[in-house]
């Protein structure tokens, strides 16, 4: 099993705007309370899946664990945003097959795309300072070059 990596995900409850627990979701998701599930672990699929298989106009949205940490030691998710040493401001993003950074500037629809190369250059050129559910305005507010 070396080598595997498990997956993590966040969940944003886009009605009640906050990120969910595992106990938020065994009740407010599957309408079930997690301490009625004998033998189920709160840590199982059984969750997840309830929200991944919601309908198209969603409650939820899933964001995964992009493996990385910030310099805090912050685990960086899908849809965080993340300041670089110079102040710019990112958006984390996925697209298969990895994690990318895109940048926003102020007032029109143009966007950078950067890769971010190894995890020892992400954990200590970037810090969260927030995600696009909770802090969206964080997300254009970066010095233009």
């Amino acid at each position: 099993m070396s080598g595997r990596k498990n997956l993590k995900f966040r969940v944003w409850d886009v009605q009640n705007k906050k990120i969910l627990s595992w106990d938020d979701i065994w009740y407010s998701v599957c309408h079930i309370p997690a301490n009625t599930m004998p033998g189920q672990e709160q840590q199982e699929s059984f969750p997840f899946f309830s929200v991944a298989n919601q309908a198209p106009n969603t409650k939820y949205i899933i964001d995964q664990f992009s493996g990385l940490q910030d310099k805090m030691g912050l685990e960086a998710y899908d849809n965080d945003i993340v300041k670089d040493l110079v102040g710019k401001t990112y958006r984390i993003k996925w697209q298969a097959p990895a994690f990318y950074l895109v940048a926003k500037y102020p007032n029109t629809e143009q966007t950078e795309r950067v890769h971010f190369n190894t995890a020892a250059k992400f954990q200590t050129e970037y810090s969260i300072i927030g995600n696009i559910h909770q802090t969206p305005e964080l997300y254009i507010l970066f010095p233009q070059t």
